[in-house]
């Protein structure tokens, strides 16, 4: 091959008429970066210089006038993420598992689930959603603290049964059997605490009672689900008229944990 037209000939060709001399521009460029000193900086800057260390002030003009990347905004969490956050951990103090789970904020769920009637959604084994507890039963009250203490101990059920299935159910039919297993403990954690931890008793009768009524839902499904030759079906449709499930949710059960 015949030799070309080198780099730097390439790039002069193309110039302006009215191009800048690259001594010039640097000049105009360190001035630019001085301006833009702090004047703790300017004082290096001039220690340097004097010291003949040229290649240090550079460095700092490089930096000074270097293009900074743009600061990614994030969403602060609200306080009250942050609590039960240590509450969470404070509950199961010496259970490994649940100290890798991270409390979030519900309102970052995607749309069906905002729709749904939950205090709170176990995502994964280490993501549990939760409502704002001040417009939860009991919310803003004495018995605030333990009815989350109720939720949070609930959804710990779903992170132990996540970590034994290796993900969140499959099927309609395994979610119903996770719920029955969390209501059947849910009414032993209530029998145990509600008394001392929920003491307004409107509050406590009223979740006692959604547990109650929850479970002896869930059972009936279960049991007449057998009796169906396309269970799946059967459970997709009657776990929506039942409201235990997003009246718009897609018959995969994995769709639900679909986030944004």
């Amino acid at each position: 091959m015949g030799h070309g037209r080198t780099l730097e000939e390439l790039v002069a060709a193309q110039r302006p008429s009215n191009h800048v001399p690259d001594q010039a521009r640097s000049a105009a460029t360190a001035a630019t970066a001085d301006a833009a000193m702090t004047p703790v900086q300017r004082r290096v800057l001039s220690l340097q210089r004097s010291a003949g260390n040229a290649a240090v002030v550079q460095a700092i003009r490089r930096s000074v006038g270097a293009r900074r990347r743009p600061t990614v905004q994030r969403d602060k969490a609200p306080a009250w993420v942050g609590n039960l956050q240590k509450e969470f951990k404070s509950l199961f103090p010496k259970e490994k598992l649940m100290q890798r789970v991270v409390i979030k904020d519900y309102s970052k769920l995607n749309q069906k689930l905002q729709g749904a009637p939950y205090g709170a959604w176990t995502q994964s084994t280490t993501e549990i959603f939760v409502r704002d507890p001040a417009n939860l039963p009991g919310g803003g009250t004495s018995s605030e603290k333990g009815v989350m203490q109720y939720v949070l101990q609930h959804e710990a059920n779903h992170i132990r049964q996540f970590s034994t299935s290796k993900g969140p159910p499959k099927t309609w039919a395994k979610m119903l059997d996770f719920e029955i297993q969390a209501y059947t403990n849910d009414k032993k954690w209530l029998a145990a605490n509600a008394a001392t931890e929920i003491p307004d008793k409107d509050v406590r009768d009223q979740i006692i009672k959604g547990v109650d009524d929850s479970l002896q839902e869930a059972l009936r499904l279960k049991k007449e689900a057998a009796r169906e030759k396309q269970p799946e079906t059967f459970l997709w449709n009657e776990l929506k008229a039942a409201e235990l499930i997003p009246q718009d949710a897609d018959k995969d059960p994995l769709q639900l944990y679909k986030q944004p």
